[in-house]
């Protein structure tokens, strides 16, 4: 049973390194978001700490569009 207390960062890292690793093996590219935003520290975020802030998302849409180019 997993409760919501499971849900620690370091679980959540194990995930996202899990799911990066089966697209590495299909061969997509992952926009590493939280590398891209991580100059801007608390800014990257609005009040509630969840959602980007609009200074997060323009790094990272320009990051994203890019990657889409590459792919194309």
């Amino acid at each position: 049973m997993t409760r919501s207390g499971d849900r620690t960062n370091a679980a959540l890292d194990q995930y996202r390194d899990a799911a990066i690793s089966v697209c590495d093996l299909a061969g997509t590219q992952v926009v590493r978001a939280e590398r891209i935003i991580a100059p801007l520290g608390p800014d990257a975020f609005v009040s509630d700490g969840l959602h980007l802030s609009g200074r997060a998302y323009k790094m990272v849409l320009p990051a994203i569009a890019e990657a889409l180019r590459a792919g194309a």
